[in-house]
């Protein structure tokens, strides 16, 4: 049984070994920019890609030195496999629900990105008060009046 030249791809750059060769079938197939998008959901590693690959000067790039450095990057950052797909495997996040209600036209992964970026921040309260995550809202209970 065969099996799918992008599955063949995935075990080749997740494997962890620097040494493992790719299949010349695999490498034909492949296309650069189709590899850039996989890691479309990986914060930094994103914006990094995005600023010196994401553009049709990466066809001059011979495919292998740029599969190569990807690996070298995955092994790295330690990016393991289920990090890089398109559609987060995960609960839905409170914050991002809440997020998404006062701006709408925001996606999830781009205000996962901002909180990790903005993690660091040392005013990271206000920051969040004033997109209006903190706040503390009063319900008032109603009574029935006896008649």
């Amino acid at each position: 049984m065969t099996t799918s030249p992008f599955y063949e791809f995935d075990k080749w750059l997740f494997d962890g070994n620097i040494k493992s060769e790719l299949d010349s079938t695999v490498l034909k197939i492949m296309s650069p920019l189709v590899v850039i998008c996989k890691f479309n959901n990986c914060g930094q590693l994103t914006l990094f890609l995005n600023k010196y690959f994401n553009n049709f000067d990466i066809t001059k790039i011979n495919k292998l030195d740029l599969f190569l450095y990807l690996k070298k990057l995955v092994i790295l950052l330690k990016i393991k496999r289920y990090d890089s797909t398109f559609i987060k495997l995960s609960k839905e996040k409170t914050i991002s629900k809440d997020i998404m209600k006062e701006f709408p036209l925001l996606k999830d992964y781009e205000i996962s990105t901002f909180f990790e970026l903005a993690k660091n921040d040392p005013e990271i309260k206000s920051l969040e008060e004033s997109i209006g995550l903190n706040n503390t809202k009063i319900k008032k209970s109603r009574r029935k009046k006896d008649e």
